[in-house]
């Protein structure tokens, strides 16, 4: 994670990348390292949804999307929030039910287990989540990292 003036200029560029990008592929592979460095996530995924996938993994750290998708998505409250609502930015401290979920089998079996403890997403267009054409980044902290902040 990065601070003052450098992150200034890190977000300078960061947008200025992400102007020049077409497709989400291309958001992944220009734009995502740069930001993941800003925002200092110890795991950060870009994906979107298709037809019948809800998430495709497109840039990023998808090593636990297979098993979070098969055991965890369906029952998860953050999913279930994310639907709801669809909010452009959540952060899961800020949600009036996050201690309700760290006592939720999906946090206990799922987020813990692989060090997320802090979560922030970001929708990238308008489509209701989970809906064909969805995209979204999703970002999540260690417990040994500070949570996220109004300024990430």
């Amino acid at each position: 994670m990065v601070a003052g003036r450098e992150r200034e200029a890190l977000v300078a560029h960061i947008v200025a990348l992400a102007a020049e990008v077409l497709t989400l592929e291309e958001l992944g592979r220009e734009v995502l390292p740069s930001f993941e460095r800003m925002i200092g996530a110890g795991r950060l995924l870009l994906y979107s949804s298709s037809g019948d996938q809800p998430f495709v993994s497109i840039a990023g750290s998808n090593e636990c999307l297979p098993e979070y998708v098969a055991e965890f998505a369906a029952t998860d409250p953050v999913q279930h929030f994310l639907q709801r609502e669809n909010p452009p930015i959540f952060t899961g401290t800020r949600w009036r039910e996050w201690k309700d979920f760290r006592s939720s089998v999906a946090y206990q079996n799922f987020y813990d287990r692989w060090d997320l403890s802090w979560l922030f997403h970001m929708r990238l267009n308008q489509i209701g989540h989970m809906e064909p054409g969805y995209a979204a980044i999703v970002c999540g902290r260690t417990a040994k990292q500070s949570d996220f902040e109004d300024v990430d």
